[in-house]
C-alpha cells in the first residue's frame, strides 16, 4: 500500500508582493524564420536601454514569434530607433510599445513546489475583472504585467489572497 501525502496551506505564502508603475512594454513580431537575424537585435539589446524588468518570448501565431520588452518610459527613443532601423530589413516584421503598463513581482518561496499558486493569483485577478498583459514565472517569482492604473488595483488584492509573513 502507498501513502500519498499532498500539503496545501489555507492561504498561501509569498516573501513579497513589489510594485513597478510607469513602465513601457515593447512587442516585436518576427516570423520563425527571422529568429537567426533577430539574435543580432537580442545581443545589442543591453546597450538599447539601461535595464529591462522582463523579456519574454513567446509563439505568438502559426509560424511566427513575439518577443515582449519591459523597460523604462525613457529608454524608448533609442530602443525604438534601432528596432525600426532592424525592421527596415525585416518588412514582415513588426514593433508596437504600450505604455504605461505596471508590473506587479511575487517572490517565493519555491512557487515550482507550490501547489496551485499561479491558480490563485490568476483566478483572483480575473474574479476582479483585471486581465495581465503579459505573464512570466520562474522558480521563485512570478511576473505580472497589467495595464495602466490596474497594478495597484492587483497589489492590493493579492496582498490581501496571499500571506506575506512579516519580519520581526
Amino acid at each position: 500500500m502507498e501513502t500519498i501525502a499532498v500539503y496545501r496551506e489555507d492561504r498561501v505564502k509569498v516573501y513579497g508582493i513589489s510594485l513597478k508603475l510607469g513602465l513601457s512594454l515593447g512587442l516585436l513580431t518576427f516570423p520563425v524564420e527571422r529568429f537567426e537575424k533577430c539574435t543580432e537585435l537580442l545581443q545589442n539589446l543591453d546597450s538599447l536601454a539601461p535595464k529591462f524588468e522582463l523579456i519574454t518570448l513567446q509563439s505568438a501565431k502559426p509560424l511566427s514569434i513575439t518577443l515582449h520588452l519591459l523597460f523604462v518610459q525613457n529608454s524608448e527613443p533609442l530602443l525604438n530607433e534601432n528596432i525600426q532601423s532592424w525592421l527596415a530589413g525585416n518588412p514582415d516584421s513588426s514593433f508596437r510599445v504600450q505604455h504605461p503598463v505596471d508590473l506587479l513581482f511575487l517572490h517565493g518561496p519555491h512557487f515550482q513546489d507550490r501547489d496551485g499558486i499561479a491558480e490563485i493569483a490568476f483566478s483572483t485577478l480575473k474574479n476582479q475583472e483585471i486581465r495581465p498583459l503579459v505573464v512570466g514565472c520562474a522558480g521563485t517569482s512570478m511576473y505580472i504585467v497589467l495595464p495602466q492604473d490596474k497594478g495597484s488595483i492587483a497589489h492590493h488584492i493579492l496582498t490581501e489572497t496571499f500571506l506575506i509573513p512579516k519580519s520581526k
